[in-house]
């Protein structure tokens, strides 16, 4: 199929015929043709295959936002730029100055990030290389790392992965878009996660999503910690 290319921002989106495996859902599309919406970045790599233009448009905006930098203070005063998408697992630095991420937002496991392209290490033949554009990388990425200067504040000491919060205010819309606007992550995610009531073991069970019913909790990052408990009506 050929079709008329969208661009947005450095990202280009262009239709292509595909034909449906023999696992694809709902049965009936099995082994018949149907449009992607391939999106590539400015150097012509791939990025994803969408199944309608407004999904592919969707997500190079989100890829954008997710790239604008926001400004992190440590807490030995230095201050760091951290990419709006990764600051839900950013931890802080470690003694030779890389990022460091969690693999997930509730994860111990940490790690350091590349400097080209702030993308995790891996190996490949004898050396490590960045996992986004495969420049050799110094070997101790390939490994775990520790965080040597976290985040300011007490509360993000105390809670290094972060903490369950529930918004107590009445406008959890305009709260959302605030967040979202001045702290760079978006609280009404529904890919993120909140917090259940304990189970029968006395653990807490985790879900995702953003609703009334479950006291509109959310995951803080530890980077907003103190400073959204100091300005927001939340509740622990």
């Amino acid at each position: 199929m050929t079709g008329q290319t969208t661009r947005v921002g450095p990202y280009t989106i262009t239709p292509e015929t595909i034909t449906y495996s023999q696992a694809a859902e709902p049965p009936e599309i099995r082994g018949t043709e149907g449009t992607a919406w391939r999106v590539t970045d400015a150097d012509g790599r791939w990025c994803a295959s969408m199944t309608s233009e407004q999904a592919a448009v969707g997500y190079a905006e989100q890829r954008i936002r997710d790239a604008a930098p926001f400004e992190v203070e440590l807490a030995d005063g230095r201050r760091v730029s951290v990419p709006r998408g990764a600051l839900v697992t950013f931890r802080g630095l470690d003694r030779y100055g890389y990022h460091v991420h969690a693999a997930e937002e509730l994860s111990g496991y940490t790690y350091g990030v590349t400097r080209c392209c702030g993308a995790s290490a891996k190996g490949a033949d004898a050396e490590v290389v960045c996992r986004a554009c495969y420049t050799v990388v110094d070997p101790y990425l390939g490994g775990p790392a520790e965080v040597a200067v976290p985040p300011a504040g007490e509360a993000a000491a105390l809670f290094p992965t972060g903490r369950f919060v529930y918004y107590e205010g009445d406008d959890p819309d305009g709260f959302a878009a605030t967040v979202r606007d001045e702290f760079g992550f978006d609280p009404s995610d529904p890919r993120r996660p909140r917090r259940n009531p304990p189970n029968g073991y006395g653990l807490p069970v985790f879900e995702y999503g953003w609703d009334a019913g479950h006291g509109w909790s959310f995951l803080c990052p530890p980077v907003h910690l103190d400073a959204m408990l100091a300005r927001f009506p939340l509740g622990t």
